[in-house]
């Protein structure tokens, strides 16, 4: 700060008219001692920080007379941006960006707890996935175990439908054959009683030919295997007689018209007769094979 002539009118009126002045000066909270003697009326002071000074002078005339020293009092004030008014908006500036970071480490940390559980529900989705896909390969054990059981059931009912079926065969087969031995004995007898007794027991063997009690055990697992077959093709078709029925289950199993013939005990004529018969029931266009319908149906 500039100290000018106003500020040395402090000085004793004494050495106003003496010719040229010498001046001394310190400036109190800045300066140690006095400055040197000079004629130099303003003192200027720079950067000075804020506090209170007291700024001292004095004159010398030609003489060497000293006067009395005078003071100034002053104060510099702080520059504005360190004033109360700026550390009050420092303070709030801080405040500010204390609680803007709060805010953003706040964020942060949700974000950082909604990754958490984004991770925590992936991960238990890729459990569930998992365990899903062992639930489904358990599943698929099972259903394997399962087909297995059916697949060595089924192989069992068939074996069973094979064994009755030839049991049908042989039985048919003897008892024809003993038919037709009795038959011929007949014919070649002379006793009426022993040709009377002997187209009894030849009666008697085709009363037993005829007899459903195969035939029933024999339908029992042949529907099994066959998924109920003669009651769909009854219900479908009710017009069907028994021994047509017989016919059909017969070319379901792919048998031929000589052990067809055998089961149903008749010619083999008689089966092509009634496998006609049979078309015509089931309404069958020409070009459509019987025993494919059959094995389709």
């Amino acid at each position: 700060m500039p100290i000018t002539r106003s500020s040395l009118a402090l000085l004793p009126h004494a050495f106003e008219d003496e010719g040229e002045l010498l001046y001394q000066y310190f400036l109190e909270n800045f300066e140690r001692d006095w400055s040197p003697w000079s004629t130099q009326s303003q003192k200027e002071y720079t950067n000075l920080k804020e506090k209170k000074y007291v700024f001292h002078v004095r004159a010398k005339n030609l003489n060497g007379n000293i006067s009395t020293e005078a003071t100034f009092d002053f104060q510099v004030l702080p520059p504005w941006y360190r004033s109360r008014w700026a550390y009050a908006v420092y303070s709030l500036s801080v405040l500010f960006i204390l609680f803007s970071a709060f805010k953003l480490l706040n964020r942060k940390y949700q974000r950082e707890q909604e990754r958490m559980v984004k991770l925590q529900d992936k991960q238990i989705s890729e459990k569930d996935a998992k365990l899903a896909t062992l639930e489904i390969k358990t599943q698929e054990e099972i259903n394997r175990l399962q087909t297995e059981k059916l697949e060595a059931e089924l192989n069992h009912m068939k074996n069973e439908l094979a064994t009755a079926t030839m049991h049908l065969l042989n039985k048919n087969e003897f008892i024809s054959g003993l038919k037709t031995e009795i038959s011929q004995l007949a014919k070649k007898g002379s006793l009426e009683e022993a040709r009377a007794e002997l187209t009894k027991i030849t009666k008697e063997i085709e009363v037993n030919i005829s007899d459903d009690a195969d035939w029933e055990h024999f339908q029992f697992h042949f529907d099994r295997v066959h998924g109920d077959f003669s009651n769909r093709l009854v219900a479908t078709f009710p017009t069907l007689s028994p021994q047509e029925i017989k016919l059909c289950a017969y070319l379901r199993m792919n048998l031929s018209s000589k052990e067809i013939a055998q089961l149903l005990n008749i010619s083999v004529r008689g089966v092509e007769i009634s496998r006609y018969r049979v078309r015509k029931k089931l309404r069958l266009e020409r070009e459509r094979n019987l025993q494919e319908f059959i094995l389709s149906f």
